[in-house]
């Protein structure tokens, strides 16, 4: 599926990381601030980062470069409590987990690059589509959070009074 060399991904994976946690870093002052009551926080994104990082994406390649050809389940944060985690203490440990991740791919053979697991939507993706994966789905909370923030300063914005005065044409 894809075309991407693994010196590409992982140099897609290094931009896009510094990217996001430079806009994460950006609003951690603010970091509990919604958009609404379901919509996740700064704080919560960073969490969740960090948390797929080393639960989902690092276990995920693991499983493939195995060569059992695994069945590759999706993700699920059901019980997870991410709301309580220090959005700069998170972004610590998802540096960590983004390290830990690119030098497991560092480490493996250039034939394990397209051992295959089997995923539930996409079905069979070699241990490059899947790092392809982490990297699509760090483009989408790139977008996600510029969103939000550009969502958090039009929130701050004071409203303009509205002119209530007769209005005079000459």
């Amino acid at each position: 599926m894809t075309q991407k060399t693994r010196q590409q991904l992982v140099e897609e994976l290094t931009r896009s990381h510094a990217e996001l946690r430079r806009l994460l870093e950006s609003v951690a002052p603010v970091q509990d601030w919604q958009r609404e009551p379901a919509e996740w926080s700064f704080r919560y994104i960073a969490a969740h980062l960090a948390t797929v990082e080393r639960a989902f994406h690092l276990a995920r390649l693991m499983h493939i470069a195995s060569g059992d050809e695994p069945r590759l389940a999706g993700y699920s944060q059901r019980g997870l409590h991410m709301a309580r985690c220090d959005l700069h203490d998170s972004l610590d440990q998802w540096a960590l987990a983004r390290q830990e991740l690119l030098t497991f791919v560092a480490t493996l053979e250039e034939a394990d690059l397209s051992l295959t697991g089997i995923h539930a939507d996409l079905g069979a993706i070699t241990l490059l589509d899947a790092l392809d994966e982490v990297a699509r789905q760090d483009r989408g909370h790139i977008r996600h959070v510029r969103q939000l923030i550009r969502d958090f300063y039009e929130d701050q914005r004071p409203a303009v009074p509205c002119y209530e005065g007769p209005f005079v044409l000459n």
